[in-house]
């Protein structure tokens, strides 16, 4: 499971807690926020595996209830 946040808080933070009055955080320049909406699903598509993008917390719910309910019926071939 992949949770897309926008950005990467800890380079933020760690810049805000190191230097709290430089200009990176003055200006907003700690480069931790994605301008881009990247494909989250694209990695998965390469190995052949199932992916989706769920928008709220019902959908999460349903999806992995469902993952669940698959993995337990999965039939695996040891060899």
């Amino acid at each position: 499971m992949v949770y897309d946040n926008g950005g990467w808080n800890a380079v933020r933070r760690a810049v805000e807690k190191e230097h709290p009055d430089g200009i990176a955080v003055s200006e907003d320049l700690t480069h931790s926020s994605f301008t881009v909406d990247p494909d989250l699903t694209a990695p998965s598509q390469v190995v052949d595996c199932y992916s989706c993008v769920i928008e709220t917390t019902d959908a999460a719910r349903q999806k992995l209830e469902a993952a669940a309910t698959a993995v337990v019926h999965a039939k695996l071939d040891p060899s």
